[in-house]
């Protein structure tokens, strides 16, 4: 490893929010976030995950020069599976949604299986976790090595990690959106989008969004004579504020009501990565992770059987609820929540993951025929060492 370089922890932050405020897919938000990463906090070697919200098991895998191709069925398993440290199904549920190993071991590198069975022999000793969660739903992480007797995380890389959060966890739920919208070639299966140009002029409006928007009683004309609900423009502006580089700007998402008073949440982001070009607005039902349906109706629960399933696979507290427990761990055939998320993973995720099957919008797997998009490694835009630009006015 070259000379670990000074992390100025604004430009990191800055470089991290115009990354995580270009629309792109997973794969494409990696490959930049990781360049960002390379050249602020340094590593070795990564593997990068998503996760099924509703149930914390593993959707995707993405090994980047740490581990080879045959580590990936037992790496899988053991994050899904094994009494460890740091999991991700603990790091995901408490903040600060990060962990060193060396500090979750309690110093001893050995009492960790993870250590022992993938990054020892690998040549790994350091490892740095972070989970992408966003109010408190977890959609993915990746888990940064650096080699044997080279320099150990240090505290403010972790801190300035922690500051990023919730960038994070909302680019990865945009990313899963985003993918699906790039998948459909019918837009009325897809999730709502309105593009809008410079000045906030109207370039696209999908059928789903155009649904939700004659609900709310716009009247549909043209490119300029349509007026839309001013969540719509703040959450544009937002974007465009974040993707300028302003500190005081969180992630672009927010709610908005439909017409028969349920929740949508828009995402916005830009488009071609500058804050006075086209931005994306993808509007999506509010929805709670649920247990994805093949998993309930293979095992024949119900909507509250599943439910505590759901709460089990999460390692969630399930205190006051123990005859439920109970109830679910007989009906799915197992004696005790360790065999049900084992049992789980195996009938559930091990195939699709093996496949290398697309994952939708509520972080389950897609169709067999879906496929994810082929990688790609673009350089994210270089920072100008300037001011801030201001944002357009909505």
């Amino acid at each position: 490893m070259s000379p670990m370089p000074i992390l100025d922890t604004n430009r990191f932050r800055r470089e991290v929010q115009l990354v995580c405020n270009v629309s792109s897919d997973p794969q494409t938000f990696w490959a930049s976030f990781r360049v960002v990463l390379d050249r602020n906090i340094e590593f070795d070697g990564c593997v990068w995950l998503t996760f099924d919200p509703a149930t914390m098991l593993p959707t995707s895998y993405t090994a980047y020069r740490s581990f080879p191709p045959e580590v990936k069925a037992p790496y899988l398993e053991h994050e899904a599976t094994a009494d460890d440290v740091s999991r991700f199904v603990t790091l995901g549920r408490d903040r600060p949604y990060l962990a060193l190993l060396s500090d979750s071991s309690g110093g001893d590198l050995h009492a960790s299986a993870r250590y022992r069975d993938f990054l020892q022999p690998n040549g790994y000793e350091h490892e740095l976790r972070i989970a992408f969660v966003r109010d408190g739903v977890c959609w993915g992480g990746v888990a940064l090595y650096r080699v044997h007797g080279g320099p150990a995380f240090i505290n403010p890389e972790v801190k300035a990690l922690a500051g990023i959060v919730e960038f994070l966890g909302e680019s990865m739920q945009r990313g899963l959106l985003t993918a699906k919208l790039n998948r459909e070639e019918d837009g009325t299966r897809a999730p709502g989008v309105i593009v809008l140009g410079p000045a906030n002029r109207i370039e696209l409006i999908s059928p789903p969004a155009a649904e939700w928007l004659t609900g709310r009683g716009v009247e549909m004309g043209d490119a300029w004579s349509t007026v839309l609900p001013g969540e719509v423009y703040a959450i544009a502006s937002q974007a465009r504020r974040t993707g300028a580089g302003h500190f005081d700007a969180g992630p672009a998402v927010s709610h908005a009501d439909t017409a028969s008073g349920d929740k949508v949440e828009l995402h916005a982001a830009l488009l071609e990565g500058e804050p006075q070009g086209p931005v994306a607005v993808i509007v999506e039902p509010v929805r709670k992770p649920r247990l994805a349906a093949p998993i309930a109706s293979a095992y024949g629960l119900s909507d509250d059987e599943a439910d505590v399933v759901s709460q089990v696979l999460r390692a969630a507290p399930t205190d006051g609820i123990e005859k439920q427990v109970a109830s679910v761990l007989a009906k799915v055939g197992v004696a005790s929540p360790s065999e049900l998320v084992a049992k789980v993973y195996a009938e559930h995720y091990a195939a699709p993951l093996e496949e290398g099957r697309a994952v939708g919008p509520d972080g389950w797997f897609e169709a067999p025929s879906a496929k994810p998009p082929e990688p790609e490694d673009p350089e994210p835009p270089e920072p100008e060492d300037t001011e801030p630009a201001e944002p357009a006015e909505a």
